[in-house]
């Protein structure tokens, strides 16, 4: 199948760049949470002004999911285009986040499937040897099945109560998740460059 290869390179920068804000936009969310509710009195310029920051932050939290999702529907349509036998349909990068239960485990394959099939098609012996640890990956999605798990949890035993723990511990959870999810996508990207020079 001879389609248009564009590298994920580009849509790698912004999702990169959008997932990096979101070290920044929860903790701005969360204090300004806590300063409204605290607050006795507050003036309507100050109310507003805290509302589209938080509402700016919101932004920044969809766009992260939103341009991650975009990543990674460009690098897996180009890995479609070189080998279309692949066991999932290219609608499958985007279905896979929205739909509950299979959420919990089609994204993994499919970053696994991708890392396994690129660094064949590439002949990658580092990409090759990763899989076979698979740490990076491996920790990454753990990382999301205990924030899901601990978020379900927190909405299930303690939502609308207010649990300073709670976002103290998804902050620190959400620090290595950003950091490997950002490694997953720029070692991809690094791998990806060569599948032009190898197909």
């Amino acid at each position: 199948m001879d389609g248009k290869f564009v590298s994920s390179k580009r849509e790698a920068k912004i999702a990169v760049l959008f997932i990096q804000s979101l070290l920044v936009a929860y903790p701005v969310i969360v204090i300004l949470g806590y300063y409204l509710e605290n607050l006795q009195e507050i003036g309507i310029k100050e109310l507003l002004f805290a509302l589209l920051i938080i509402l700016m932050c919101i932004g920044v939290i969809i766009g992260a999911f939103v341009m991650f999702i975009r990543w990674f529907y460009r690098a897996y349509s180009n890995l479609y285009e070189k080998t279309p036998d692949l066991k999932y349909k290219k609608r499958w990068v985007i279905l896979c986040w929205l739909i509950p239960v299979i959420n919990f485990y089609l994204p993994f394959l499919l970053i696994k499937n991708m890392y396994s099939n690129i660094a064949i098609l590439t002949d990658n012996a580092a990409a090759k040897e990763n899989l076979e640890k698979l740490t990076t990956i491996n920790i990454w999605w753990m990382l999301y099945i205990v924030m899901w798990i601990f978020d379900l949890g927190y909405y299930a035993l303690i939502y609308p109560g207010k649990s300073i723990m709670f976002n103290i511990i998804t902050y620190i959870l959400l620090i290595p998740s950003v950091w490997l999810t950002i490694k997953i996508i720029r070692n991809y990207c690094k791998i990806e460059e060569q599948l032009v020079d190898f197909v």
